[in-house]
């Protein structure tokens, strides 16, 4: 029975409810942060419609519409 005890102390530390509540509040804190930085637009790099070669990109909307794919990756981005 003393072996119970000592695993109950070892794994205390995850029954700590306040401790729960600070490491999720700074994990919201950095959340935050990191979204208002993504959103800020003077922070964002500008956007390139070329290549890593520098060659410009040709973007066939219709093909691009008419993707499975592209179109259950917007619809999860919230975009119809």
């Amino acid at each position: 029975m003393e072996k119970g005890w000592e695993m109950i102390e070892v794994y205390q530390h995850y029954f700590d409810v306040q401790r729960h509540l600070e490491i999720q509040d700074k994990v919201h804190k950095l959340m935050e942060k990191s979204k208002k930085e993504a959103l800020n637009p003077r922070k964002r790099p500008p956007v390139s419609n070329r290549d890593a070669c520098g060659e410009k990109l040709i973007v066939d909307t219709q093909q691009l519409l008419s993707n499975d794919d592209f179109n259950f990756l917007m619809g999860i981005g919230g975009v119809k």
